[in-house]
């Protein structure tokens, strides 16, 4: 009975390490080279049949990235011929995108390369899988100048590199959509001569291990920060800084340093501008410079630059005639134009850098900041002698002192006795008379401070630049 029971166990083990081996055989078969990502992101395989120049290769994508490739024939970008695949529109399929790249940039689409989508491509539980059958331009494809452009079957130790897009939703049926910056990249080399033999397209399962090639390099969380902080900068000075210099001149009269905050402001500019510019060069949307986006863009910084040297000129014409001046004019409108097409050049951006979600968090801060300036706004319009300012049409408040010559009276005429008006002294009309400013009924008393103007300052709108000014400060 003992023995019987034993001889039981040993046949159950055996059927398992055969059922065991047949699966590994369907998962990996022979004859084919397997290749699987350290993180199971990206998985590839190859045969090679003996008798044509076709070539049967398999991906598969784990259904939470955007996009997956494989690069064949380079280690590098420049010179290899990228297999790309993504979900399409509807996301119950694939869309498969041969491309090329002659240096570190995003890859073209290569229309010429000839294929044949075989049983098994579609999205299924967690992957996404394209099979095909490569009839043309697999082996060899246009090297762009570069010492690569070919792939040799009888290499044993054939390099490839594979990389895949950040964790989205994105689809499309367009074999040359853009694609958003890697998340992770990585190289290996492939045995070409395990793949040689039958016209058999290879097998490729979620079970599937590494075989027939060997990883060479993996590397993850891969972020392009040039964009990112080319956003940053932008946003912050749109958003942020330059309302801020605003606020520092309209309500807490802060001449000298609304000057100070937006010299900085545009120096966010010039660094932004600079930084979009390097990152306009890795994209193909990007690096001709003919989008909505950066047309809008150049744009604004020129009207920025404009705004830096109109600053400037109404400065050094209101130290000369201590009024407003026709560049100030220029200055404020100049400066409202700015701002708005600043702000909707902001959402094109990041529709543009295919980071549409981001334009709802820049709508959310634009909110709060609309609603931190009319606070503002509100509890200086309920500070004491506000209410007494007049307005003018222009929403800009008159200068709250005027001159006003009061006529003084005369002192009386000294009454002499008539015997004595012969030697009476000479009439004294009294002092002699000098302006005197009459204020708000509730004078505003502003502590002496090199950083900042009278409280309120003529607006240049609506003045008359030929009539004579009223005096005042300008420290």
């Amino acid at each position: 009975m003992l023995l019987q029971r034993l001889g039981l166990a040993v046949l159950a083990a055996a059927a398992a390490l055969v059922r065991n081996a047949l699966a590994d055989e369907d998962d990996n078969p022979n004859g084919q080279s397997t290749f699987v990502s350290p993180d199971d992101s990206v998985a590839f395989a190859l045969t090679v049949p003996d008798h044509n120049q076709d070539i049967y290769f398999a991906i598969r994508m784990a259904n939470r990235l955007a996009w997956a490739g494989i690069g064949l024939g380079s280690d590098d970008m420049p010179g290899a011929l990228y297999l790309i695949i993504y979900r399409n529109e509807a996301g119950d399929n694939v869309t498969f995108s041969p491309r090329l790249s002659t240096t570190n940039t995003e890859p073209r689409h290569f229309p010429d390369l000839e294929y044949d989508v075989l049983n098994g491509t579609g999205v299924r539980d967690d992957y996404t899988y394209f099979y095909a059958r490569c009839t043309a331009h697999c082996r060899s494809w246009p090297s762009g100048g570069t010492s690569r452009g070919y792939i040799d079957v009888s290499d044993s130790n054939q390099h490839a590199i594979y990389a895949a897009g950040p964790r989205s939703s994105f689809g499309s049926d367009s074999p040359s959509a853009s694609l958003k910056f890697h998340s992770r990249f990585g190289a290996f080399t492939i045995d070409m001569r395990r793949t040689q033999g039958s016209a058999d397209p290879p097998v490729l399962t979620e079970d599937s291990a590494t075989s027939g090639a060997e990883g060479l390099m993996h590397r993850e969380r891969q972020v392009y920060w040039i964009a990112v902080v080319h956003g940053i900068f932008m946003v912050f000075a749109f958003a942020l800084l330059f309302p801020q210099g605003v606020l520092m001149l309209r309500i807490f009269g802060w001449v000298k340093w609304h000057a100070v905050n937006q010299m900085i402001s545009s120096v966010f500019v010039f660094v932004g501008l600079v930084l979009g510019i390097l990152a306009s060069r890795l994209y193909q949307r990007s690096m001709h410079f003919d989008s909505p986006h950066q047309i809008l863009g150049i744009i604004i910084v020129a009207i920025v630059i404009s705004q830096l040297v109109l600053g400037f000129l109404h400065h050094k014409k209101h130290q000369t005639n201590q009024g407003p001046s026709r560049y100030g004019q220029i200055h404020i409108w100049a400066g409202r134009v700015m701002l708005l097409f600043g702000l909707i050049n902001a959402f094109a951006g990041f529709f543009f850098a295919l980071e549409a979600r981001y334009a709802g968090v820049l709508a959310g801060i634009l909110i709060f900041i609309f609603i931190g300036c009319a606070v503002l706004m509100w509890l200086n319009s309920r500070r004491p002698g506000a209410a007494s300012r007049p307005r003018t049409t222009y929403g800009g408040y008159q200068h709250p002192q005027r001159h006003n010559y009061q006529d003084q009276q005369a002192s009386p005429q000294p009454q002499y006795p008539a015997h004595e008006l012969q030697n009476a002294p000479p009439y004294n009309t009294g002092p002699s008379v000098e302006p005197i400013y009459e204020a708000d009924s509730n004078p505003i008393h502003m502590p002496a401070s090199p950083w900042r103007s009278q409280r309120f300052k003529d607006d240049d709108v609506g003045a008359s630049y030929d009539a004579p000014v009223k005096p005042r400060e300008f420290t």
